[in-house]
Order: C-alpha cells, then structure tokens, then sequence
C-alpha cells in the first residue's frame, strides 16, 4: 500500500491527473484522480478521513494541524514505480510511505521523506547527514 500523498506525474502532453496514452498503454494507474479520495481511505479505517485533507484545483494537501491522519491506498501493490508532484512550505515535514501493512499501530514502511530543514544550523543534524 502507498501512504501519504502521492500524486503520479502526468507526461507533458496529459492534462493534470490524467495519464498519456503511453503511460496507459503501459500500465500506468492513476492514484488520485484530481477531485475525489476514490481508491484511499484512512490507515486502518474503511474510508477516507472526514477532516485534514482537501483537494483544491486538482492538488491534495494535508492540511496543517488537520488531524486527518495518514492515508492509504485500497489497492496492494507490491510490484511498482511511483511518481508524484509535490509542494512544501518552509519548515514542513512530511513523506510519502509505501509497503506499508496494517499490522502495526501505526504506519510503518520505508519512507521518501520531504523535509524542509534549511533551517536546521547544525549539519550533521539535517537530513542525510
């Protein structure tokens, strides 16, 4: 299961959230279609948070302090590229997870961390230091 945000990358020729004929014909699957959390839910709930994460023109944002939770797709993959577009506001911390399983309390799995720590003075305390 993918965790977090993840939003694929559209070709230059694809309309935001839509796949290119290549990417289809190569078997592609678009995680979030633009407009709805249709193929997520909440980790460890059977549907998707009713707070802390909003769609606007397009772009899922967790919202800051929203207490919505981590989100994860209803689908298992276990075979897989991942792509996906993202935006940080200074200072942020956030990440997009993957293998992650449901037998832990909470959403363990190998992480591709997004972290905003230009902030940070001392180096050998700044991500992958």
């Amino acid at each position: 299961m993918a965790s977090l945000i993840c939003q694929p990358f559209s070709a230059p020729a694809a309309e935001s959230n839509q796949l290119t004929a290549a990417e289809k014909k190569a078997g592609w699957k678009l995680l979030f279609d633009g407009t709805t959390l249709n193929g997520w839910r909440g980790f460890k709930k059977p549907a998707p948070p009713a707070q802390g994460w909003e769609i606007t023109n397009g772009v899922l944002t967790c919202v800051a302090r929203g207490k919505g939770g981590d989100i994860i797709t209803t689908n298992t993959f276990d075979n897989f590229e991942l792509a996906w577009e993202w935006k940080m506001p200074p200072r942020s911390n956030n990440g997009v997870k993957y293998f992650i399983t449901e037998e832990r309390a909470s959403a363990i799995g190998h992480e591709y961390q997004l972290i905003d720590d230009s902030t940070v003075k001392n180096p050998l305390s700044s991500t992958a230091s």
